[in-house]
């Protein structure tokens, strides 16, 4: 990977009308890229396998450098919000919304594996299909996650370590 300049109070702007990234470091505007999304991107992310991606304020979680994805930047969906919709719908108990209000007011991944869905993150478009470059994101593709180019992926990973604030907007 290239060495990327260190990035200070990070936060990542997605928007899903647009297929936008935009990182900032504190309100520098440092990288804005194209994206692909979930598989059918339009309205809210209401269960596992919708192929939606969520809309809501978020922060990455998770890190996995040995994602097939190439890199992964795992981040915090279900959030509250998200978890407090679905008890009031009955798509989860009140024990799984306890278990993701506990894990967000903790700072660590909640539940991925709900009936909301889960594993939701940023990552590139791995090894086998790298070759593609920008042309993935001809469509959107993903289960729900934001998707771009492997090479992109590795600059946001450098500027956007553990914590780092993700708006996804509509």
């Amino acid at each position: 990977m290239a060495a990327v300049p260190r990035c200070t109070s990070p936060r990542i702007e997605i928007h899903k009308a647009k297929r936008s990234l935009a990182l900032y470091c504190g309100e520098a505007l440092k990288v804005r890229l194209k994206v692909a999304l979930g598989g059918e991107p339009e309205g809210a992310k209401l269960r596992q396998g919708d192929h939606k991606t969520p809309v809501g304020e978020y922060r990455v979680v998770t890190r996995n450098r040995r994602s097939r994805f190439h890199l992964f930047l795992g981040l915090s969906y279900p959030n509250i919000a998200d978890a407090k919709r679905a008890l009031g719908e009955r798509r989860i108990s009140r024990s799984h919304y306890q278990r993701v209000v506990l894990a967000i007011t903790q700072g660590r991944r909640p539940p991925w594996n709900t009936a909301m869905g889960g594993a939701i993150g940023i990552h590139g478009v791995g090894k086998r299909w790298g070759f593609l470059g920008s042309i993935h994101r001809a469509s959107d593709w993903t289960d729900g996650c934001i998707a771009v180019t492997n090479d992109e992926i590795e600059k946001i990973w450098g500027m956007a370590p553990m914590g780092t604030r993700v708006s996804i907007l509509k």
